[in-house]
């Protein structure tokens, strides 16, 4: 249909709203004149003929109503915005134009405009509960959860059984922490709608955080059973299946795992890293989760100076601003950097823990702020204000990430770094921290960022760690005194069936021997037991780890003879904790970040002996040293040698490595080019 007609239509449209039948009359006949088979024409036509006048504008507004509705399925979403403009002239008071105006801009990330047609509704009727719900949405998408609560209260007054207002509630209560009364919303929600699929899904994402994780997995299991075909209910339950070593119930499913999150489905990009050893997939899975959740217009881009900065600015992004891993590891490179050169800014966005780690790393910003309690683009603006010239994400998909506050780019540079060992597969983060050994050049095209290449590892580590000097003995830990200890303490999610099948054959081979596990859950410790009973083991000779102060975790480690690696999800901070204390590490290198870690340590120790490529090699190696004490008392020794000398150790080494990078992205930014891969070189000066 052409313009002139759809104007015409537009204009007959207004007179029978005017009641002006005959004026209306005069210009259908005028376009069947010209297109006799013009179906909105005729239908006029035939209900003026009939006299069924009063009825002929609803029948109008309807048939406009069902174009824009086919608009909005085919994703065609500028003729919605173009076609109801004009239509709101003539309906001003049809609530189902601005719910589908409304709907259109939430598909294309413009929540503000969404938020002002749906209030546009609440004017109009202030009883239609479901705009109430959608002004929910809008408020919950752009973090005012408060707002957000707000209208889902509205909208359930309005409506009491309604199942959604709940779920989504629920939803936003626990962005809020509020984990309790979260779960009472869902529970009210399943009341209404037993069958909400939605609803078990929430229910068992908070129960994971709780730690609860057999009931995580039963509602994950009934989320399932409703929806079948529920992608990010099916990875969530792999991913607890995962925490509690439940490997047969996994198995099940090693068909289905390369296709999860794949074709547009959205899932958890973090859940599938020790499912399967795939940096291809992993991309795609970062692309669509990041594409459906993220994709809100950048804040207005700050100029390029005309002039270099005396000091190149610096952002931390942190929600682990406490006892945990990634602050254990960056805490020296903080204190080290060269505050000529660089001021330093930290931005936590999670609640304080007041202990001494966080203390120590307060004390090494110079300006630190907490924005928990900011939204996403109150916490970018903030960021945008500090002027901010490289802003870091130590969170990536990890717990408790805010990637909605790099999506607003409140930095002309972002990156990657540390947190998350794999792309984020947006468009908003500019580089990944790597090393040659972690993305070789040949697996650039895996990631979406351009690559900072460190010159030895990509890891920080703190060269100042105190390891304690208490006299620990095996017997405390209920190790045998004179057996070979094989020592494992990642997480047990990281463990599979594929690298405990060899566990167990070298225990089998190595009668005096035991494995030494953490303990990470009492439903791991269960299920690891039983699946040794089921390989010929005695579970006793497997000892499970309980937690210890950090220094006495770090001694602990003393204790072993040989740290054994998993395959998809490497050691990474139990890595570093491993080679400081003098415990060799042995590991599978694969292709993915997550899988290439413990490779990228050892080859910066010059330890890649201990490298190997397939699970047979890997699997001899261990066997070779556990049967060879004396030629592992040489790696031993090498270790010892090496880490005094090594740049892994150095962390004052690293940091200035770090700030060469940091050097070289911002020259780039400041010539006007776009991100590009770096190379750091070690001997290579600064020139800010």
């Amino acid at each position: 249909m052409s313009f002139s007609v759809q104007k015409i239509l537009l204009k007959a449209d207004q007179h029978i709203k005017n009641k002006e039948f005959k004026k209306a009359e005069a210009l259908y006949i005028k376009i069947l004149s010209k297109f006799p088979k013009n179906l909105k024409a005729l239908t006029a036509i035939r209900m003026l003929n009939l006299e069924n006048k009063d009825n002929l504008l609803e029948v109008t507004k309807n048939e406009h109503l069902k174009k824009l509705i086919q608009y909005y399925n085919m994703k065609q979403f500028s003729k919605v915005f173009i076609k109801t403009k004009d239509l709101i002239k003539i309906y001003p008071n049809e609530i189902n134009f601005y719910n589908i105006l409304g709907a259109s801009n939430a598909a294309i990330f413009d929540y503000d405009n969404a938020i002002k047609n749906y209030e546009k509704i609440t004017k109009i009727n202030p009883k239609f509960a479901n705009a109430y719900f959608n002004l929910g949405v809008m408020f919950q998408a752009k973090n005012y959860f408060q707002k957000s609560i707000a209208n889902y209260e509205k909208a359930i007054f309005l409506n009491p059984n309604y199942a959604d207002a709940y779920n989504n509630m629920g939803n936003t209560l626990k962005e809020l922490g509020k984990l309790d009364e979260a779960l009472k919303a869902y529970e009210k929600t399943l009341s209404l709608v037993p069958n909400h699929a939605f609803a078990y899904n929430n229910i068992g994402n908070i129960l994971a955080e709780l730690g609860n994780r057999k009931e995580s997995i039963n509602a994950f299991e009934k989320a399932l059973s409703i929806n079948p075909n529920y992608p990010s209910a099916l990875a969530a339950k792999l991913h607890q299946l995962s925490h509690v070593c439940a490997w047969k119930e996994i198995e099940k499913y090693n068909s289905k795992i390369s296709d999860i999150g794949i074709d547009n489905d959205i899932v958890t990009p973090h859940f599938m890293l020790s499912l399967e050893d795939s940096p291809e997939r992993h991309r795609l899975r970062s692309e669509n989760f990041i594409k459906d959740k993220y994709n809100q217009n950048y804040l207005p881009k700050r100029n390029i100076p005309q002039t270099k900065p005396k000091r190149i600015r610096i952002g931390y992004v942190s929600s682990d601003f406490k006892e945990h891993p990634v602050s254990y590891l960056i805490a020296k490179v903080l204190e080290s950097h060269n505050k000529n050169e660089f001021e330093v800014y930290g931005y936590s966005i999670s609640q304080i823990q007041n202990d001494n780690i966080h203390k120590r790393l307060v004390k090494s910003f110079e300006v630190f702020k907490v924005l928990n309690k900011k939204n996403d683009e109150d916490a970018a603006l903030t960021i945008q204000k500090d002027k901010i010239d490289i802003l870091i994400d130590l969170n990536g998909y990890t717990e408790n990430s805010r990637p909605g506050i790099f999506a607003y780019r409140p930095s002309n540079i972002q990156i990657n770094y540390l947190g998350y060992p794999g792309t984020m597969g947006s468009n908003f983060i500019d580089y990944i921290i790597a090393d040659p050994v972690l993305i070789p050049n040949d697996f650039n095209h895996f990631y979406t960022e351009s690559i900072i290449r460190m010159p030895n590892s990509y890891m920080p580590t703190d060269d100042t760690r105190i390891i304690s000097n208490e006299n620990l003995s095996r017997s405390e830990f209920g190790l045998p005194e004179n057996e070979i200890v094989f020592c494992c303490f990642n997480n047990n999610y990281k463990i599979t069936a594929d690298e405990f099948n060899i566990w167990m054959r070298i225990l089998i081979k190595n009668k005096k021997s035991v494995l030494w596990l953490k303990k990470s859950n009492k439903w791991s410790k269960e299920n690891i037991q039983l699946a040794a009973k089921e390989r010929g083991v005695n579970p006793k000779r497997i000892i499970f780890a309980e937690k210890l102060p950090i220094e006495k975790h770090l001694a602990s480690y003393k204790l072993a003879d040989i740290f054994i690696d998993t395959f998809s999800y490497n050691a990474h901070t139990t890595a570093t904790e491993a080679l400081w204390a003098g415990l060799p590490v042995i590991t599978k290198i694969g292709k993915g970040f997550a899988a290439r870690v413990a490779g990228s340590l050892l080859s910066a120790l010059d330890l890649k002996e201990l490298i190997t490529a397939s699970e047979i090699e890997y699997e001899n190696l261990i066997k070779k040293l556990a049967s060879d004490p004396i030629e592992l008392n040489k790696i031993k020794q090498k270790l010892d040698r090496n880490k005094l000398s090594s740049p892994l150790f150095n962390s004052t080494e690293y940091t200035l490595h770090l700030e060469k990078a940091f050097v070289k992205i911002y020259k780039n930014y400041f010539k006007g080019e776009n991100p590009k891969n770096i190379d750091v070189i070690s001997n290579e000066a600064n020139d800010v």
